[in-house]
């Protein structure tokens, strides 16, 4: 059976969202050029919502509870996993036992919007402690962090922070959230979002014309985890914005980043049209990314979206519902590429002068090299903590 030097479990992560496979693919992209040996895991359920991706990857399942085929648990697993290993000569069961680093990518789960309950923090503890090989190592990749003010999402990231060795804040505003609730730590870094790295998709199973069509992308959260007055207009917002540029002439496309219920939202919209727009679901999360680089203005409420848009060049407005959007665009030096879903003339205009001055609304010179470089040395640093010996 081949050895491994390390096993390193990719968390928190799944084939839904489109940015959740962007970043899997630039997890991959890493450990394959730095550390070749490594055996890399995915829990089994994410294994099973894409098992073609993960075996041409190789990305190998990881079980909590091992079953034979009738889904029974093996009760003697430790057994099971060296017979089954040893017959099929590579290591396709693994438990949390035998992991060495976990890479957690949570995107925006630790705060208060999405902990409510206090048992949150003792599923936490109870999960962790199934990862028990000794010296195992654990990274929080670049994610949003916070607010905290109730007690659920404190004990939540309390628990969190204890297990982690690296913290990495993907904008200030996370990052003094943290600072907040645990002081000043040489555990707490801030990196910017790490989907920049990725490779273009080489096949890709559409291509439109190169600056030629505006691309609009909806967010159902922008539906959920808003204010009544901007949840309540958020559709209507579209349609005059889609409106507004098919009757200026462009040419556009409405693009599903993410799944059903973000589809909906597109079909509601070409309602309004006839269903003449093309609606553009279905993609992988790279195509995606290929789409946004060519396209001549992009519309985006999907975080993945606007880092795709900024980092590749592209004019990139967004709608917002959390923190992190705000500070994206900071980082690249578009403060003033927000729309505002309350204020719609201000929001055309906008998009007006985005047509008009599309350099104005791209991420300012040095920024896409300067998050680049900051991108770079997080991986250094992490590949070299990997293989240090405690």
């Amino acid at each position: 059976m081949k050895r491994y030097s390390n096993k390193i479990y990719i968390d928190n992560l799944g084939f839904a969202n489109r940015g959740d496979q962007l970043m899997i693919q630039a997890v991959l992209e890493q450990i394959r050029s730095r550390c070749l040996d490594a055996q890399i895991l995915v829990r089994a359920d994410v294994f099973m919502q894409n098992p073609t991706y993960c075996m041409h990857n190789r990305l190998y399942p990881l079980s909590y509870r091992p079953t034979n085929l009738l889904g029974n648990v093996i009760k003697n697993s430790n057994i099971y996993a060296k017979i089954v290993n040893f017959l099929l000569r590579d290591g396709w069961v693994n438990r949390p036992q035998d992991v060495d680093v976990i890479l957690d990518c949570r995107g925006y789960h630790l705060t208060d919007s999405w902990i409510k309950d206090e048992s949150y923090a003792t599923n936490l503890s109870n999960y962790y402690s199934l990862f028990c090989k000794k010296g195992r190592k654990m990274i929080m990749l670049p994610q949003a962090f916070g607010p905290f003010t109730n007690e659920a999402s404190k004990r939540a990231m309390e628990v969190v922070f204890r297990q982690a060795d690296i913290v990495y804040a993907r904008e200030r505003q996370s990052y003094d959230y943290l600072q907040d609730l645990f002081g000043e730590s040489d555990k707490i870094d801030i990196v910017p979002d790490f989907t920049c790295l990725c490779a273009d998709e080489k096949c890709p199973s559409i291509r439109l014309p190169k600056k030629e069509y505006v691309l609009i992308i909806p967010n159902a959260r922008m539906v959920d985890y808003t204010d009544d007055n901007v949840s309540s207009s958020y559709i209507e917002f579209l349609i005059k914005i889609v409106r507004f540029l098919v009757n200026t002439g462009e040419t556009v496309y409405l693009l599903n980043h993410e799944g059903e219920r973000d589809e909906q939202l597109l079909y509601k919209v070409n309602e309004q049209f006839n269903g003449r727009l093309p609606i553009l679901t279905n993609l992988s999360g790279s195509e995606i990314r290929l789409l946004i680089k060519d396209c001549k203005l992009l519309i985006s409420a999907r975080y993945h979206g606007v880092v795709s848009g900024l980092t590749q060049g592209v004019p990139t407005l967004c709608t917002s519902w959390s923190h992190k959007y705000a500070e994206l665009l900071c980082e690249h030096g578009c403060e003033n590429n927000m729309l505002d879903v309350s204020n719609e003339d201000a929001a055309l205009e906008t998009i007006k002068m985005a047509i008009i001055n599309p350099k104005d609304f791209s991420s300012k010179i040095g920024c896409e090299e300067w998050v680049e470089n900051k991108v770079k040395k997080m991986w250094t640093r992490i590949f070299k903590y990997i293989n240090s010996v405690e």
